[in-house]
């Protein structure tokens, strides 16, 4: 992926959250949505592993690409 002309490399998992967010732009997925649609098997650690990816989608990408929608989970902004 390139950002403002450098190269931006992110790990499968975060590419794989991304995606799903631009396939569907204008959801909310909880924590619980990701973890089922990215890991696609039942995950049994923390579910709080998805932010830490989407801190480092945010670190890589800039803090506008990923919104936080308090008590409900992320979306793309």
């Amino acid at each position: 992926m390139i950002q403002n002309g450098t190269k931006v490399f992110l790990t499968t998992k975060e590419f794989e959250i991304l995606k799903l967010f631009m396939e569907s732009p204008h959801k909310v997925f909880s924590r619980n949505n990701l973890l089922n649609s990215v890991w696609s098997y039942h995950y049994f650690g923390d579910e709080k592993i998805i932010n830490t990816h989407i801190k480092n989608i945010r670190k890589k990408l800039g803090n506008d690409i990923i919104e936080t929608v308090r008590g409900a989970g992320y979306k793309l902004k």
